[in-house]
């Protein structure tokens, strides 16, 4: 279990610093996105023309890398839209300062570096979408014309930056389409790999937890846990039908009703050992049979009851029955449940009906020499229908003449008062 437990903690961790990992690269794409912008922008002259809109944007940038760094990743995207707005807005008025102020030359210089921003937007788009793996050569030839754009106008070569810039947006542009649909089929796959393995993984920690020393649940549950082992074989079943968010849950369920089944064995396991210890103290108990059964822990009183063909107690057992008022008084929830059973001697109604009296005597003078309420007892004469020996020989019919006191430990107590 704390194999399975330490693999479950390491699987989460895993998909949280993975989730983490992906977003981070997200936030921090946008982050460069602006900061690109910005530097176009400045490099246009918007300090000259555009300063408020540029520290604006310069400033909304920085707030965006610190909450990506207190790792709160809405609000650093969020804000990092906005300031590739503002930076956009001082880029465009940079632009309109540049052409109003300069000449034609300077009009080019303008135009060359928007239409560089433009191939270098295409190219940030084809990065996030993995160009560099679905689309290498796309990508490749994209990144070497921006450079030459770059260069032609460090030299001055304003047309001709502008041609690689135009290629350069256009070979990215190719290298997003190809890409996208490449990556959003890389998601998936990788997202439905993560959902088989959390299938797998609660899978195993279910059959982890069956191959445990689960006797007590077989036992003591064991509806309970065949409950739970449903749960896990259709676990599996849904597995290999390719039905996996069904597989965890139903793998998950499984585990955890096993887990609760354990645990609730063991406190039952407890309280009837409480129980038969307790009776095993009883003074003269002598040959008594003490038991545990499906209903819970069986007291049986053998023989000479009573008195011979009637339903008065034998006085010898009057000590003995005012202990075990005792006895169920110390456990005060649980129900109780007192049978008559008799041989098949004599005609099967009237055994019926002695049955009966017996049982009542029985219960009255066990409520007479204890504290207990009526209510948490049941009792009733069986008859001999419910023989546990032979009715041929006197050893067989000394036993089937018996009076079972059942602690119903293992049954709701709605059901204590049918036949069980």
């Amino acid at each position: 279990e704390e194999r399975a437990n330490q693999a479950e903690s390491d699987a989460i961790q895993s998909r949280k610093e993975t989730n983490s990992t992906i977003v981070t690269t997200k936030v921090q794409n946008q982050i460069n996105q602006v900061q690109s912008i910005l530097d176009t922008a400045k490099e246009l002259g918007a300090l000259a023309y555009a300063l408020i809109d540029y520290q604006t944007a310069e400033k909304q940038l920085n707030q965006s890398v610190t909450l990506l760094s207190q790792e709160q990743f809405d609000q650093a995207s969020e804000i990092a839209i906005r300031a590739e707005q503002t930076a956009r807005i001082a880029r465009t008025a940079a632009i309109s300062g540049l052409t109003d102020a300069q000449e034609s030359e300077s009009q080019a210089y303008a135009k060359a570096n928007i239409i560089v921003s433009y191939a270098e937007t295409e190219i940030g788009k084809a990065k996030r979408v993995n160009a560099a793996t679905h689309a290498e050569d796309l990508i490749s030839k994209a990144k070497r014309l921006f450079e030459r754009a770059n260069n032609a106008i460090r030299l001055e070569k304003y047309d001709q930056a502008i041609d690689y810039a135009n290629q350069a947006k256009e070979q990215a542009g190719q290298a997003y389409l190809t890409s996208k649909t490449a990556e959003e089929k890389r998601l998936e796959q990788e997202a439905l790999e993560e959902k088989i393995a959390q299938a797998k993984d609660m899978i195993f920690k279910a059959e982890e937890a069956f191959n445990q020393d689960i006797d007590l649940v077989i036992n003591l549950v064991p509806n309970k846990y065949d409950e739970s082992k449903v749960l896990l074989d259709q676990a599996i079943k849904d597995l290999n039908s390719n039905n996996y968010n069904d597989a965890i849950s139903n793998a998950q369920k499984s585990l955890v009703l096993l887990k609760a089944s354990i645990e609730n064995a063991q406190k039952l396991d407890n309280l009837e050992t409480q129980i038969v210890q307790a009776i095993k103290r009883i003074r003269k108990i002598g040959a008594t049979e003490v038991n545990r059964d499906l209903n819970g822990v069986l007291v049986r009183f053998s023989k000479d009851v009573f008195e011979s063909g009637s339903a008065k107690l034998n006085q010898k057992y009057f000590s003995i029955i005012k202990q075990l008022g005792q006895v169920i008084e110390g456990f005060p929830d649980l129900g109780v449940r007192v049978e008559y059973h008799s041989d098949s001697i004599g005609d099967a109604i009237e055994n019926k009906k002695l049955t009966g009296k017996r049982v009542n005597a029985f219960m009255k003078y066990l409520l007479e020499n204890s504290n207990l309420s009526k209510d948490r007892l049941t009792a009733v004469g069986l008859g001999e229908k419910k023989p546990i020996a032979t009715n041929i020989n006197k050893t067989g019919r000394d036993r089937n003449r018996r009076i079972d006191v059942i602690f119903l430990t293992r049954v709701p107590s709605s059901a204590s008062d049918k036949d069980l």
